[in-house]
């Protein structure tokens, strides 16, 4: 073999990439007011929908357990919100 030869872990990256698609999810309609529809590709025990305020407090949890959900958001000011379920990445919501 030769020295230095860099190695790319496959299977770790097939692994994230499977991890991300399950904890992948839509909302919609963005921006929006109040009632909003969360479309998720996967859902567990674990799935819970969490809104937080710019500043980065929770200010909405949900545990989902349909990959469909509706969820109310008309107690929460207009402003901008990011949105996180189970482990997916957060996704940025508007409200009007």
């Amino acid at each position: 073999g030769t020295l230095g030869t860099p190695t790319i872990g496959i299977n770790t990256l097939a692994t994230e990439q499977i991890t991300e698609q399950i904890n992948s999810f839509n909302i919609y309609p963005n921006p929006g007011k109040d009632i909003f529809h969360i479309s998720a590709q996967e859902v567990d025990a674990t799935s819970h929908l969490k809104v937080f305020s710019s500043i980065g407090e929770l200010v909405y949890e949900k545990k989902v357990e349909d990959k469909l959900e509706t969820i109310n958001l008309s107690t929460l000011q207009t402003g901008v919100y990011y949105l996180t379920l189970g482990g997916s990445k957060a996704r940025k919501l508007i409200i009007e």
